[in-house]
């Protein structure tokens, strides 16, 4: 079976998630953002919360003119994320992230998805393990079927 790409090799346009190409977009995406800046895919792991002051006694968000250099450029960095992911999903997938506003919780809504929970990937892990250590060739199977059968898990 042929993979079939149908973005990819720019460093201005991220590669296009579909329903098959999961673990290398995210591949490809990790070392998309960080060639943009490595907050920007900083932002993609540690969860981004606008800033806080204590006013009165009251822990209360800052107003935007308030804030530091750096929280601006915190922001920033969440905020490309966001877009370049938003960028880098089809409509139809769009649908799953559309109402986060962090670079980590679409991250995160997109890794369960095409990944499932750590026990799902451990159960998926078992499963082609197994299938894997039983994979023979019969006598009679030319290496073409052999292939394709063994493609099929692939």
């Amino acid at each position: 079976m042929e993979d079939k790409i149908e973005e990819g090799g720019s460093t201005t346009r991220p590669l296009l998630l579909t329903e098959s190409n999961y673990d290398y977009w995210k591949n490809r995406m990790k070392w998309y953002l960080k060639s943009q800046d490595e907050a920007i895919r900083r932002a993609t792991q540690v969860l981004w919360t606008p800033p806080t002051a204590i006013v009165d006694g009251v822990e209360a968000v800052k107003s935007e003119d308030q804030w530091t250099a750096a929280e601006s450029t915190t922001c920033a960095a969440n905020s490309k994320a966001v877009s370049t992911i938003q960028c880098a999903v089809r409509p139809s997938v769009f649908k799953i992230i559309q109402n986060f506003e962090t670079a980590k919780e679409l991250w995160d809504a997109l890794q369960l998805t095409y990944e499932g929970t750590k026990s799902v990937r451990k159960s998926k892990l078992h499963l082609i393990s197994t299938w894997f250590e039983s994979l023979t060739m019969k006598d009679d199977e030319t290496i073409a079927d052999f292939e394709k059968k063994s493609s099929l898990y692939c």
